[in-house]
Order: C-alpha cells, then sequence, then structure tokens
C-alpha cells in the first residue's frame, strides 16, 4: 500500500532525490573511469538503491511524541532537526535504511532466507556484485546530507522571489508567528529576513562538511575540454594511419613534409628523420583514438576538480546575489 503523503511532502521527496540522482551520475563518471567492466549493472544497482531511498525518504519517524515526515523535516528549517537524520547513535538515524548491516556470523541470520537485502540478493547473481551495492550504498550515505542542503536551498530561493514579487498573504504571514516569536502578523520584510537567515545557514551548512571532508569521499569531476566533432576526428585518423603506413614501407619524407614535422615538434625540418616522424604519428594515433572514444561515447574529459566545492562557490555567489537583489539583510 502507497504511503499516503501531503503534495508537499511529495515534493520534498522528489527534489531530494533529483540532487542524490546528480551526485550519483557525478560518481558514476569517476567509477567508469576507473573500472569500465562496470557499465553494465550501475544503473540497475543505483535505481534499486534510489527506490529503496525514496521509500525512506516517503517514512515518518518519531520526535518524541511528534512524528515527523522524513522529507520534509530534512527542507524544514530546523537544520537541527534534520541533522539528527544522519547521525549513528540518534533514535531517527535512516544509516541504516540505507547502507545494510553485514552479517557478523551465520547464527544472525538463521531461519531467515538465504536471499534477504540487497547484498544478498546481488551475491547471489554473482559474488563480486555485492561490493558494487554497498558502493552505492555508501555514495548515497555520503551524499544525502548534501542533495538535502541543496534541495532546501532551491526552496527557500522559489519562497523569497514569491514573497518579493507577489506579497504576502495574510494566511501564509500567520504561519510566520511562530518561528518568528511574534503576536501579529509579520511583515514582508520580517519573512523575507528570515527566510534569508535559512538559505545562510543552509550554505553553512553545507560549507561545514567541506572542511573535513576526507579525501576518499570527493568527487573528482572533469572540465569539459570542449567537445570534439566525431567526424573530423575520423578524417583526421584516416589520414594519419595513412601517412604512417607509407612511412612504414620506407616512403622518404619530402620537404613538406618535414616541415609540417617540424612545426609540431618545435624543431628545424632537417631534425625530422622517418623514424622520429613516424614515432610522432603513432602518439597521436593513439590520442585520437581515445578523443574519438570519448566524442562518441560522451565521457567527460579535460582538468579534474572537486566537485562540492564548486557547488559551494557557488551557493556563496547565489546566497550574496539573493541577498542584494530581495535586501535580505544578510552580513556575509
Amino acid at each position: 500500500m502507497p504511503i499516503a503523503q501531503t503534495p508537499a511532502q511529495k515534493r520534498a521527496v522528489e527534489a531530494i532525490l533529483r540532487k542524490v540522482q546528480d551526485y550519483l551520475d557525478m560518481r558514476y563518471e569517476q567509477v567508469r573511469r576507473l573500472n569500465p567492466k562496470l557499465e553494465s549493472i550501475w544503473e540497475d544497482v543505483c535505481w534499486q538503491q534510489m527506490t529503496s531511498l525514496h521509500l525512506s525518504l516517503s517514512n515518518d519517524k518519531s520526535f518524541g511524541p511528534v512524528r515527523c515526515h522524513v522529507g520534509e523535516t530534512l527542507l524544514g528549517d530546523d537544520l537541527r532537526k534534520a541533522g539528527e537524520f544522519f547521525i549513528p547513535t540518534a533514535q531517527v538515524n535512516v544509516l541504516g535504511e540505507i547502507v545494510e548491516e553485514r552479517e557478523a556470523d551465520t547464527a544472525r541470520t538463521a531461519g531467515i532466507l538465504e536471499i534477504h537485502d540487497m547484498r544478498s540478493m546481488f551475491r547471489a547473481i554473482d559474488p563480486s556484485l555485492e561490493r558494487l551495492v554497498t558502493l552505492v550504498q555508501t555514495y548515497i550515505w555520503w551524499d544525502l546530507p548534501d542533495a538535502a542542503d541543496l534541495a532546501r536551498f532551491d526552496k527557500k530561493e522559489a519562497i523569497i522571489k514569491a514573497i518579493s514579487r507577489d506579497g504576502i498573504s495574510p494566511e501564509a504571514a500567520a504561519a510566520y508567528r511562530e518561528p518568528l516569536g511574534l503576536v501579529k502578523d509579520p511583515t514582508k520584510e520580517q519573512v523575507l529576513e528570515y527566510e534569508g537567515k535559512i538559505l545562510q545557514k543552509t550554505v553553512g551548512s553545507f560549507n561545514f562538511r567541506r572542511g573535513g571532508e576526507p579525501g576518499y569521499r570527493i568527487i573528482v569531476a572533469r572540465e569539459h575540454a570542449g567537445a570534439d566533432d566525431p567526424d573530423t576526428l575520423i578524417d583526421m585518423l584516416h589520414n594519419q594511419k595513412n601517412m604512417l603506413k607509407a612511412l612504414r614501407k620506407g616512403k622518404p619524407l619530402d620537404s613538406q613534409l618535414a616541415e609540417q614535422f617540424a612545426r609540431g615538434l618545435n624543431c628545424e625540418p632537417a631534425e625530422v628523420t622517418p623514424e622520429l616522424a613516424i614515432e610522432t604519428l603513432e602518439k597521436a594515433v593513439n590520442t585520437n583514438r581515445r578523443r574519438l572514444c570519448d566524442a562518441l561515447t560522451g565521457k567527460r574529459t579535460g582538468t579534474q576538480y572537486d566537485y562540492k566545492n564548486r557547488q559551494l562557490g557557488r551557493l556563496k555567489e547565489h546566497l550574496a546575489k539573493l541577498n542584494e537583489e530581495h535586501s535580505l539583510g544578510l552580513s556575509l
């Protein structure tokens, strides 16, 4: 039976899932570079783990006598309460729902079906796949707090823009009395300042995790070095291979060809020997083969960078822009 959720709760869950999926897509680029053999199974494992995460975010957790929807709380104003989901010792933590525990021994699962979780299911297909399941589950656990911060930032930005554009209704203003500690309805300016502070805390939360992030958790992304045209590369490879074939068969280097190699090698034409030309062409052919493969598969190339640190820089810039455009009153 589907879990009953309000439209706002469903939107919160979907917003977080989109951010987690973005992180998984970025991590996949690195995984594929390191182990291309995982490409065929990656999507199936991720889809099942994301389905499981969807269920976890859609559930309620008890904070004392009060039950709170997980996804809605993660995007809510109380960042302390949202953070409790990620404290392994907290009663409401979701670690066990995302990263399955390993069986301590065979006695622990006595009387239970041999296939009883994601790990055991994929282990039954191929023992090596169990490690991939663990990897994806761990990725999700690492990235979920950041995904929640990003989704909350988007939500608050939309609220700020809507209030700036349309003002605030009496019903909406009344909902801000308690968090602002007011008896009367707050003004539009007070609400904007309040929402701005939540934005600032959200960026601070995202920033705090970057400071203590171990190297093995970093998402290593690559700059786009510019898309190569496959047809151009095919023509280039064809010409290079024909030239290489001719030189290997003993074709002499004419002056025009020697000058062409000399420009590329930054030397005098007289220094270009057939052996040097063959060596240069072999390197060029290998390089262009890789470029063609990248162009045909859409593989990212270019200089590496820390994906989340790049996001942090953009969040700070965006916060400063919102503060200026909507008079949020923040000291940045």
